[in-house]
């Protein structure tokens, strides 16, 4: 609290006479999408090439840290996903990767995109494994990004006094 310190003191008392909080059952998050969730899928932009596509993989983070850090590794053109997607049958490439934070978590969107002329004669199947893909690499990162927070957060070293 910021002000006069009469102001935190009355605001303290007020708290301390005020009723006790109820308690909550703590939230359980289900895994977001669900693994059973259908994609979305429709052309409107003309934004990219006919018979090209355009796939946004969305994920949402219980702690914003986590999809802010793992954003600029996901957007590497040199990186996991894009080498991973550049090896594929129809090759994609990472167009697009995107974090926010809000105050109950974070959002990651990796928008990648494939040519039409990669999509050869099974374009539904080619899109569908770069975006599962591009998926899988989303929630790696996610959860390397989360190991490697925490191993720093809890290390410790010698101090400047030691």
């Amino acid at each position: 609290m910021a002000g006069e310190s009469w102001l935190a003191d009355t605001a303290a008392q007020a708290l301390g006479h005020a009723q006790a909080w109820p308690r909550a059952a703590p939230v359980q998050e289900a895994p977001w999408p669900a693994a059973d969730a259908r994609g979305v899928v429709y052309d409107a932009s003309g934004q990219i090439a006919p018979g090209s596509a355009r796939v946004i993989v969305i994920a949402r983070t219980a702690s914003p840290e986590r999809a802010v850090a793992a954003a600029p590794a996901l957007g590497d053109s040199r990186g996991p996903l894009a080498t991973r997607l550049a090896a594929l049958d129809a090759p994609a490439r990472v167009r697009a990767v995107v974090a926010t934070s809000h105050g109950n978590g974070g959002c990651l969107a990796a928008t990648v995109e494939l040519d039409a002329k990669d999509l050869g004669p099974d374009p539904p199947s080619r899109i569908a494994t770069a975006a599962a893909l591009a998926r899988q690499e989303i929630a790696v990162d996610i959860a390397d990004t989360a190991a490697q927070f925490w191993s720093r957060a809890t290390s410790c070293g010698p101090g400047p006094n030691s």
